[in-house]
């Protein structure tokens, strides 16, 4: 499988379990060593309410698909750490 179809089966995926995303962006690509798994990351804009007023919010999601395949055998949370 080359690049461009790990990030469309991704998007694909991550559009079936969170219809109302919008502002897809893809944000890191990697494959392992031996070539076996794609992780993907995606962020994506999705609203969120709250007592004042709907804000919107980024979220950020790793796939991990298999390059044989294509399953998505993951799809999980990307934390980004705080340095300070």
């Amino acid at each position: 499988m080359d690049v461009k179809r790990a990030i469309k089966i991704a998007e694909d995926f991550l559009k079936e379990q969170f219809p109302k995303a919008t502002n897809i962006d893809l944000e890191e690509i990697e494959i392992t060593e031996d070539k076996e798994f794609w992780f993907i990351t995606l962020s994506y804009l999705d609203e969120v309410k709250d007592e004042i007023q709907q804000n919107r919010k980024r979220f950020y999601k790793i796939f991990k698909i298999e390059n044989e395949t294509f399953i998505v055998y993951a799809m999980k949370i990307r934390e980004f750490k705080n340095p300070l």
